[in-house]
């Protein structure tokens, strides 16, 4: 079968899901002891888990 690869299709959008998920799961992580994370947590986690999925599925 002759797949062609053609690259990333939106660099940038890749590269912000990217950016905004770990900020989220870094500032999470930090502020821990301050208040609960859960909310911040797991939507840094869906923009990871979407980033990854982004890149599977144009690469």
């Amino acid at each position: 079968m002759n797949i062609k690869r053609y690259g990333v299709d939106a660099p940038f959008a890749l590269l912000i899901y990217t950016a905004f998920g770990v900020g989220l799961v870094l500032h999470a992580y930090v502020n821990r002891l301050n208040y609960p994370i859960g909310i911040e947590m797991t939507l840094g986690i869906i923009l990871l888990l979407g980033a990854l999925l982004f890149l599977h599925t144009t690469a």
